[in-house]
């Protein structure tokens, strides 16, 4: 009983924390040096101009003066955040080239003296598949083929990374060649499926090193595995997870199953196979997709006929699942398809209803539809960003969601950093499991999470041929 007590008291402790405390929030913030957030320490700024990201800096009055290159600049917008004690600069970039930028920022009014802020950077208008190929290059420098794991996250780099083709496309080569020598590992759930991604994209290219009988395997999970009522695949399947989880779709299966089942099916002409793959984003849809917002839950609960998280919160990166795969669901549909429409018609509904929370630097929340509420997210905005620009290039959305494709893509580059061996992607929500709200604040970010690095390949390889 007092554990049970001690545990009921942290718990409201923790909430209390999380969801109140303003005035303590605001002191603290007030108590920080002002530090620039973006564009960081030789990041890449795409663009004619430059949004800067000032932290710590809460006052209503707040002033700035810019200069770039050693020559004082006006901006043409300054307007606080959406993140308590966070400013947006918006500054004109001359010419695309290396730059230096120096902000004066009196963050306690203009009586006071203000704090100095430095950076170099550099600034294009063209090459997101160059800075793509530096984020791929500081991945592989510190990461093993060999070692990677049969499982989503590295799935997702591997899929990104096999865009770029050459050097790039034989370190897939490598990790496939490894797990057919040595076998899978159990495959109990739909995490363990979307390794075959790469697999695909390999094999239409030439290569069938990832498609040997222990690869198989994923494919008899997915033809085999039980049903729920639904007609999709439990997300944790028969794995040992699913004896503590009731019978549940989790939007990132999409992600996991649907693409590659589409794949293969259209690609072997297995019938049954294709039209699972096709059919999932719209029962999904049937249960996750908010009829007022447009963007998916996490999580249904069959039996229960409940989602998580219950209250209308709308994880960013499950909802870029949900445009990547439709996006890659499309490039597979013939042009007469039934499914068409009807997959478009939940594509459009995801974009707008992202389209209304993005903020000034191109990013999203964690919470796609809080802004400011805990933290910007990169590797769902990338994913996003990937998704929307490829609908667009495939001629069946409106060319005017491009800028938004773009602008996505330039807020996660302006904040990359510059390694020896190219560039690192901070910001990135480490996995995630459905939680009430407020636990999505609490999941640590990761530096270079895997499907961070592969939703920026795959973003820059799609932007390869933008201006920005």
């Amino acid at each position: 009983m007092r554990n049970l007590r001690s545990f009921f008291i942290g718990f409201v402790g923790l909430l209390i924390l999380n969801l109140g405390g303003n005035a303590l929030a605001m002191e603290a913030e007030s108590a920080k040096r002002p530090f620039l957030m973006a564009p960081s320490q030789d990041a890449v700024v795409f663009g004619d101009h430059a949004v800067l990201d000032i932290d710590a800096c809460g006052a209503r009055d707040a002033q700035f003066k810019v200069r770039v290159d050693g020559a004082e600049v006006a901006a043409s917008e300054v307007k606080p955040g959406a993140y308590l004690a966070q400013w947006m600069v918006t500054v004109p970039l001359a010419l695309p080239g290396a730059h230096t930028l120096e902000v004066d920022a009196y963050c306690w009014g203009p009586k006071y003296a203000p704090t100095r802020l430095s950076v170099a950077f550099t600034s294009r208008v063209q090459g997101a598949l160059e800075i793509g190929e530096g984020v791929a290059n500081q991945w592989m420098s510190a990461h093993w083929a060999k070692y990677l794991k049969w499982d989503w996250q590295d799935a997702v780099l591997l899929y990104g990374l096999e865009r770029l083709g050459g050097n790039y496309r034989a370190y897939v080569h490598e990790y496939h060649e490894r797990w057919a020598r040595s076998g899978l590992p159990r495959i109990d759930k739909a995490d363990r499926c979307p390794s075959m991604l790469s697999a695909m994209s390999l094999s239409r290219a030439g290569d069938e090193v990832g498609m040997g009988p222990s690869s198989l395997r994923v494919l008899d999970y997915l033809r085999n595995e039980p049903r729920n009522a639904l007609g999709a695949i439990d997300h944790l399947g028969h794995s040992f997870f699913s004896h503590f989880v009731p019978s549940s779709v989790w939007v990132d299966s999409l992600m996991m199953t649907a693409i590659f089942a589409t794949q293969y099916g259209r690609a072997n002409s297995d019938q049954a196979l294709y039209d699972y793959g096709v059919t999932q984003p719209l029962i999904y849809a049937s249960v996750l997709q908010d009829r007022e917002s447009g963007l998916f839950r996490h999580a249904y609960f069959i039996k229960s006929r409940s989602s998580l998280p219950a209250s209308a919160s709308f994880w960013l990166r499950g909802n870029g699942w949900v445009l990547v795969s439709i996006a890659e669901i499309m490039d597979e549909l013939p042009a007469d398809s039934v499914y068409a429409p009807l997959l478009k018609e939940v594509f459009v509904k995801v974009a707008d209803g992202l389209a209304r929370h993005q903020m000034a630097d191109g990013l999203w929340g964690t919470i796609a539809n809080a802004p400011g509420w805990a933290y910007s997210e990169s590797s769902g905005t990338l994913l996003a960003s990937y998704a929307i620009a490829r609908a667009v290039h495939r001629g069946w959305l409106d060319p005017s969601y491009l800028p938004m494709a773009k602008r996505a893509f330039a807020g996660v580059s302006a904040k990359l950093w510059k390694t020896q061996a190219g560039y690192s992607i901070p910001g990135n929500s480490g996995a995630t499991n459905p939680t009430p709200r407020w636990v999505y604040a609490k999941i640590p970010q990761v530096l270079d999470a895997p499907y961070g690095v592969g939703a920026y390949l795959m973003a820059a390889h799609e932007l390869r041929d933008e201006s920005f």
